[in-house]
């Protein structure tokens, strides 16, 4: 009979957990808690929207709060007060029916059985991102850590400092090499030649292993090498085929510029860095940061005193080459690029492609924007070269191959300008459709230009290169002004990109 009255009195007290929107009302804290997280953690919306959004979600959860402090009382009274009238009546003994309640093999069942009733329910992946072959792989848990680390930023730049102390004389050993930036338009093939560098033991860059915690690397990599797991590879959300591990290489550096430069971020665009803006606490960081990525990622070079080279792949810094050569005289820039209509029509795909993804996967979006990949979708924050958008909105002019076509050539004509001015030897233009015609001279030519040591290596990594698909482009809704300009930047380029082959080429034959 104890176990009887048991089970009516833990029935009857899910039922009324139920009938009180009990069930109902925690699952909406939970999903309250989680968008504040998701809004203080959005790098895409300014501080008086984050505030107006906090209180209205405070607001809320302390309505559901006294709900759920009410309804569980009377939840817990009601079963309560009619074992005690059974207890009255004989029925049931209130001692026994409370110890067997209480008892381990009976809170054992009891939760197993209300966990299958209320929480064990498949979840479904969004009906549109399932049609665009996308599929959110991080679980609630990463998804709430990752939550935690975009809210946070603050908090682990306090964290860094204490890592910097910590690892003070660790990090004094590391010797840093020249520093390595390849930076393009997105769709450019900055990712492809990015891995080809990485698997190179004399780079240090980072990895889905510092996610999310991309701050503070040499503390979470002793955390979550508890956890460590292998995995792997799979397709990269972009579906272009690549495919990606957690020790892919990965472009994160933008994590560090969104901590310190709030002010080149506007609502719809960036403003371009000049190389006289001053910022020693971000300069300082960032020293510290390669030489912790270097004690990572390369341990055993480290251990040797061997050089660690930072190798950065970060579609943003075509908008600071000027401002990195001055903080980094001794870096080099790589710069692929490619015809100008078959990459602005991918732009716009991919654009396309994101921005079904993220009105179909918040989380998609908050990642995107968490890591400051602003490059498409509902991110969409293009870099503002000389004024080019002028006063307009870039997202009502995304859906259209002219906005696109006139971003490549301000971002490439500014690149020109920059390969061709005082730092230009430092910059090198890559012609990604000769590289994959060619791969082995294009690869070649670029390690002569690094001085990559690992020649043999590095050349292998021809065999993975083939050329992209060339899609049909209708240009109709471009103007002829906007299709002319474009291709004569393209020229420039591709004179400045053979002009640096034929000097290598030279300064060979006389060696």
């Amino acid at each position: 009979m104890a176990w009887l009255g048991a089970s009516l009195l833990v029935a009857g007290f899910a039922v009324l957990c139920k009938l009180f929107g009990l069930v109902s009302g925690t699952r909406q804290v939970v999903i309250r808690a989680r968008q504040s997280l998701l809004v203080l953690g959005d790098a895409t919306l300014p501080d008086e929207a984050k505030e107006k959004a906090l209180q209205a979600h405070a607001l809320h959860l302390f309505r559901l709060f006294g709900l759920l402090v009410v309804g569980g009382a009377a939840a817990l009274a009601l079963p309560l007060a009619g074992l005690w009238g059974a207890d009255r009546y004989g029925l049931f003994s209130w001692d026994e029916v409370l110890a067997t309640t209480l008892s381990w093999p009976f809170l054992l069942i009891s939760a197993v059985a209300m966990a299958a009733v209320f929480g064990l329910r498949p979840r479904r992946r969004p009906a549109a991102a399932a049609r665009e072959g996308f599929e959110n792989r991080y679980s609630t848990t990463e998804q709430w850590l990752h939550q935690i680390a975009f809210s946070t930023v603050p908090a682990q730049l306090g964290v860094a400092d204490l890592e910097d102390r910590l690892h003070r004389k660790a990090m004094r050993r590391v010797v840093v090499g020249r520093p390595v930036f390849i930076t393009a338009l997105p769709r450019a093939g900055t990712t492809l030649l990015l891995e080809c560098c990485a698997g190179l033991d004399e780079f240090a860059s980072h990895t889905y292993r510092q996610m999310p915690f991309v701050l503070t690397p040499l503390l979470w990599e002793r955390f979550s090498g508890v956890f460590r797991v292998k995995s792997g590879a799979r397709e990269r959300a972009h579906g272009d085929g690549m495919e990606v591990s957690v020790d892919s290489p990965e472009a994160l550096e933008e994590v560090l510029w969104l901590a310190f430069w709030r002010q080149h971020y506007g609502p719809d665009r960036i403003r371009p860095w000049e190389p006289h803006e001053a910022n020693p606490e971000f300069l300082e960081f960032f020293d510290a940061h390669i030489r912790k990525l270097a004690l990572v990622t390369q341990p055993t070079r480290r251990r040797e005193g061997a050089a660690v080279r930072y190798l950065s792949k970060n579609n943003a810094n075509i908008a600071r080459i000027p401002w990195l050569m001055t903080a980094f005289p001794n870096a080099q820039f790589v710069v692929p690029f490619r015809e100008p209509l078959q990459h602005a029509a991918s732009l716009r795909r991919q654009h396309g492609n994101f921005l079904k993804l993220h009105r179909t996967d918040e989380f998609a979006r908050l990642y995107m924007a968490g890591i400051g990949h602003f490059d498409f979708g509902a991110n969409l924050r293009p870099i503002d070269f000389a004024n080019w958008l002028g006063s307009d909105a870039p997202a009502a002019q995304a859906d259209g191959l002219a906005f696109w076509l006139r971003y490549w050539t301000a971002a490439y004509g500014r690149l020109l300008e920059v390969a061709e001015g005082p730092v230009g030897e430092c910059v090198r233009l890559m012609d990604f459709d000769a590289l994959c015609h060619a791969p082995g001279e294009a690869l070649g030519d670029m390690a002569a230009f690094l001085e990559i040591r690992d020649l043999e290596n590095f050349t292998a990594e021809a065999r993975r290169i083939r050329a992209p698909k060339p899609h049909p482009v209708d240009t109709s809704d471009v103007a002829p002004a906007v299709l002319e300009e474009a291709r004569t930047v393209h020229a420039r380029l591709v004179d400045r990109a053979q002009a640096a082959r034929g000097e290598r080429k030279d300064a060979l034959r006389t060696a």
